[in-house]
């Protein structure tokens, strides 16, 4: 502060910028003057040194003293191209780095990301392949293969629609589109089916298209909206909870409204264009003869099953019965899969009046253990923070009374034991480590 300078339009306050960069500049800092020209400055009441602010927190990794860095994205960013970008940052830093210094990277998130986009594009490409092949079977391949790109054209559709909603391609809304999946060619093999069969009775592509399409039109749309419906009440939950599984019933209403419009619109104009000009029906076909064959057999076994029909009903209820209780007793039923994860924290707490180094040492202890009883193929890293405690990404418990373990596990098939095994073991030998009042694991 400079003081004031006083006009007719107002008092405005002065004030000097300044930027210390060493210790000896605060040297030449005044702390008063006088009218005479006198100064005193702050080397003439104070002794400065440059010295090493008092640590509150202590990083390891690994075992060893080291800064732990965390590095969190913006809203729009993306996980996948930024965990790129930092890991090919460490690699070009490591090539250079002084001798004793090491850089690592480690609890990487965009790893779940990435396999569930890897599970989305491998059952997107098995959905895709396998409509193909078996729709080639009894239609045309070019029908089969128009029916297919359904499967495409609605993600795009949903895509798009997810953009202008502001909806990220995350966890959740890749999980909804994986729910999907097998539901969204449905509506289009209904059209082409019907459609195809027009053209097998000798009716041209362009109004085999029109007339097979207004035919199934009303139940194509209805099996549509009662799907959606089905979702829709997810929206009525309220809360965090709700919030966080809102994005399922849109991106599932975004992908059956997109593929109900490829149905309705843009696969009809294609049979119209693309189908062959004649279509062999499939009881003239020498080729599909096999199917003919299968038709006999299937109608002997349905007049057979109208003749004795109250038979038929009693070996049908029993049946369903047979198997209702081989799976109630032989089958174990699990609600909700246990999740394997890679990854878990031990919360460590040591008295109240301890110092950040007898916190320090409390959790090199429980360290040493995790090292010497983990081998090589079940421990990927161990990151360490001693003064503070992670609960989430908007809240931290500072103290130096606390201190928190992140263990990063292998690939679940690189290892023998699973990760909750793993946890029990080691809680078993960290349950008495001396100085220790609290030690939590969460997964």
């Amino acid at each position: 502060p400079a003081g004031t300078i006083k006009s007719d339009q107002g008092e405005f306050l002065v004030r000097t910028v300044g930027e210390i960069l060493e210790a000896r500049q605060l040297e030449d800092v005044i702390v008063r003057s006088d009218p005479d020209g006198n100064l005193l400055t702050l080397s003439q009441v104070a002794r400065i040194r440059d010295v090493f602010e008092e640590p509150v927190t202590f990083g390891r990794f690994n075992g060893q003293p080291a800064m732990n860095l965390a590095i969190s994205k913006e809203k729009k960013g993306d996980a996948i191209a930024i965990s790129k970008a930092v890991r090919n940052l460490v690699a070009e830093h490591e090539k250079r780095r002084p001798p004793g210094v090491q850089l690592d990277v480690f609890y990487v998130c965009s790893v779940y990301i990435t396999n569930r986009l890897n599970t989305l594009i491998r059952n997107g490409v098995a959905g895709f392949a396998l409509v193909l092949i078996i729709l080639g079977v009894f239609f045309n391949v070019r029908v089969s293969a128009m029916t297919a790109l359904g499967i495409p054209v609605s993600f795009a559709g949903a895509l798009i629609l997810m953009q202008a909603f502001d909806i990220s391609l995350n966890m959740m809304s890749m999980f909804s589109l994986i729910l999907v999946l097998g539901i969204i060619v449905d509506d289009a093999i209904v059209v082409s089916e019907n459609a195809y069969r027009y053209m097998e009775s000798g009716m041209s592509p362009e109004d085999a298209a029109v007339k097979g399409t207004n035919q199934v039109m009303a139940p194509v749309v209805a099996t549509i909206l009662t799907t959606i419906a089905a979702f829709i009440p997810m929206l009525l939950i309220s809360g965090t909870m709700g919030k966080f599984l809102s994005v399922l019933p849109k991106v599932v209403t975004f992908a059956l409204l997109a593929s109900l419009v490829e149905a309705l619109v843009i696969l009809p104009s294609h049979l119209a264009d693309w189908s062959p000009r004649r279509v062999r029906d499939l009881s003239t076909n020498r080729s599909k003869q096999w199917l003919n064959r299968i038709k006999k057999v299937y109608t002997r076994f349905l007049r057979l099953c109208l003749k004795w029909k109250y038979v038929s009903l009693m070996a049908s209820f029993g049946i369903t019965a047979l198997i209702i209780t081989f799976a109630a007793t032989r089958i174990p039923f699990v609600l909700f899969h246990e999740f394997e994860s890679t990854q878990f924290f031990i919360n460590v707490e040591t008295p109240v009046t301890s110092k950040l180094e007898d916190t320090r040492d409390v959790v090199a202890r429980i360290e040493k253990l995790i090292i010497e009883n983990l081998p090589p193929s079940e421990l990927e890293s161990l990151a360490t923070n001693v003064g503070l405690i992670f609960l989430d990404v908007n809240r931290i418990v500072r103290g130096s009374n606390g201190g928190q373990i992140i263990v990063e596990l292998t690939e679940a098939h690189k290892r023998e034991r699973s990760s909750n095994e793993i946890i029990k073991a080691l809680r078993k030998m960290t349950e008495r480590v001396p100085g220790a009042t609290k030690i939590q694991y969460l997964t």
